[in-house]
C-alpha cells in the first residue's frame, strides 16, 4: 500500500523547551534526505519517493495505525529540524 507523508520545514512558532533554535533553512534538504533514507531503511519499506516536503511510502502495511507506529521514532529524530503534517493512504 501506498501512503503519502506530508511535513513541513519548522517554523518560528515551534520554537520551545525541546527546540530551543531555528535550524538553518538550508538544512531542510539534508534533513529530508536522511529522512528518506531511515525511511528507506526499514523491512516494511519497498520504495520512497520524495518531492520537496511530501514522501511516498510505498510499503507492505495496509493500515495507516501501523504505518504511524512506524514512522513515529524515526520522525522523532527530526522534531527539531522538519515537522510533521499528516499521513495519508493513497
Amino acid at each position: 500500500m501506498e501512503f503519502m507523508l506530508t511535513l513541513r520545514p519548522f517554523e518560528q512558532k515551534d520554537i520551545g523547551r525541546t527546540c530551543p533554535f531555528m535550524p538553518d533553512e538550508y538544512d531542510a534538504e539534508i534533513y529530508l534526505t536522511a529522512l528518506s533514507n531511515d525511511l528507506q531503511e526499514r523491512d516494511w519499506c519497498k520504495k520512497i519517493i520524495r518531492n520537496n516536503f511530501s514522501i511516498l511510502i510505498d510499503t507492505n502495511i495496509e493500515d495507516i495505525v501501523d504505518i504511524k507506529r512506524e514512522i513515529s521514532p524515526i520522525l522523532s529524530n527530526y522534531v527539531c529540524y522538519l515537522r510533521f503534517s499528516k499521513i495519508s493512504p493513497l
